[in-house]
């Protein structure tokens, strides 16, 4: 039994299995449980679910506490036996009054995920496994006294409990303690004390850690700011598939902060992190698409990633969804019913662009039916926009409707230069004062008057809808 530890603490696990057999032949309980742990994770041996289970009970029956901890991880996953987490609280608690606290800190996580959870029965099986010695039950703990789950709330205590369970070296629990002093949750916040747990659960490999100590570096909370220290650990953190720090290291790489500067290396980072389902990254393929940045132009495939993203209801996606209809974009036809439906959807969550363009459809009449009054009110709303130009467009196109009633004058000249200054036929449209109109020429002017006016409108159109 002895030597079949050394030889799995040597990675020699099918000549550990060897040695753990003879010994579980000539009757030791220990080296059955030994045994059955490599046929549980496949080390050494074919993995065998079942097989592991015969030699639990094996152990088990000879009183080993740890084989009742693992035949009840068989019952909760349902591996080997049938799924019975009756049968698996039932082993969890026998380990745990043998002595093996992770056995009430696992019947606390049972208690915890059923549906409804019962939170008091959690917490109470949590602090007898904290009391036991166990270090995830500590972290259990802690996490019970600061979200008060079954428990009264106490951020100090819950403090305390991180702390044992970070002193027996769990590095969620490192990780924790970072995010309380970060935030100042129950506690002060000091962001230097919060850099160092992040940085020790880091270290070890906690990816979300990795992640967070990414952000400190780069906005220099807690440490000092160091943009090539942030992407280093932001790219562990996404090299271990932290969707956000995928995004991270893409804008990086994109913006050239702690890297050298590469689109193409910015795309890639973005597809990872959209092919596991976050908006924002296939929001950004769509952009990135759209525009021909990092990846060949292609507006069909753009139009793809916004309506993945719209569908998850997330408005940028969903203005830039609606603006793709609004120009056919990705060689679709027009269709102003389906930009007005997914802009409608983009400006009912507060996306400016989504307001601005939702107003240029009803100014027009395109796809809705006209209404200049809601059209000044989506205007007024996207002036609130925190992009300066955009707010200065909408503004400018509200103080131009005067009254609900309002029709485009015969005087307005439709400006459609390779679709560049399709823009300002709604700019020019709408005001019938002297003033507007002298206003909306001096605009045309400006633009006309520029030696490069398609390159002039391209970039009023770009800064005023996205």
């Amino acid at each position: 039994f002895i030597y079949g530890r050394v030889l799995e603490a040597a990675n020699r696990y099918a000549d550990a299995a060897q040695a753990y057999s003879l010994a579980e032949q000539a009757g030791y309980a220990l080296a059955a449980v030994n045994l059955g742990r490599l046929y549980t994770m496949g080390r050494g041996v074919s993995q065998d679910f079942q097989h592991a289970a015969r030699l639990y009970r094996q152990g088990a029956d000879a009183g080993v506490s740890v084989a009742f901890y693992n035949l009840g991880q068989l019952y909760e996953t349902g591996q080997g036996v049938s799924q019975d987490w009756g049968e698996a609280a039932k082993w969890y608690q026998k380990a745990g009054d043998a002595g093996y606290a992770d056995g009430y800190a696992a019947l606390s996580v049972l208690h915890a995920q059923s549906n409804p959870p019962h939170n008091a029965e959690a917490a109470k099986w949590a602090q007898k496994a904290a009391q036991g010695g166990s270090a995830f039950g500590s972290l259990l703990l802690g996490w019970h006294y600061l979200s008060g789950a079954g428990i009264e709330k106490d951020p100090v205590l819950a403090k305390r409990w991180y702390e044992e369970a970070a002193k027996q070296g769990l590095t969620d629990a490192m990780y924790r303690l970072g995010l309380m002093y970060r935030t100042g949750e129950g506690i002060p916040p000091d962001p230097g004390t919060a850099a160092q747990w992040m940085y020790k659960a880091a270290e070890q490999g906690h990816h979300l850690a990795e992640a967070e100590l990414g952000n400190m570096f780069y906005n220099g909370r807690g440490t000092k700011q160091d943009y090539g220290a942030a992407f280093a650990w932001y790219l562990r953190a996404a090299q271990g598939g932290i969707v956000r720090a995928q995004n991270s290291v893409a804008a990086l790489y994109e913006l050239g902060q702690g890297v050298t500067k590469n689109d193409f290396d910015a795309v890639a980072w973005y597809r990872k992190a959209a092919d596991q389902g976050d908006v924002y990254a296939m929001d950004q393929m769509g952009m990135h698409l759209r525009l021909g940045k990092g990846v060949a132009w292609n507006e069909a495939e753009a139009m793809q990633w916004f309506r993945k993203a719209a569908d998850k209801g997330y408005a940028p996606a969903e203005s830039s969804l609606g603006y793709g209809y609004m120009h056919g974009l990705g060689g679709g036809l027009q269709d102003y019913r389906q930009s007005a439906y997914w802009l409608g959807k983009a400006a009912a969550q507060g996306d400016s662009y989504g307001q601005y363009n939702l107003a240029v459809l009803y100014g027009k009449g395109w796809g809705v039916d006209q209404d200049l009054g809601h059209a000044k009110a989506l205007f007024l709303q996207a002036a609130g926009s925190p992009v300066p130009e955009l707010a200065k467009n909408a503004r400018e196109m509200a103080m131009a409707i005067e009254t609900p009633s309002h029709k485009t004058p015969d005087w307005v000249p439709v400006v459609a230069i390779g679709g560049g200054i399709a823009a300002l036929a709604y700019l020019l449209s709408g005001p019938s004062s002297r003033d507007s109109k002298d206003s909306s020429l001096k605009t045309l002017e400006k633009v006309l008057g520029n030696d490069d006016y398609e390159k002039e409108a391209d970039r009023i159109l770009k800064n005023t809808a996205r």
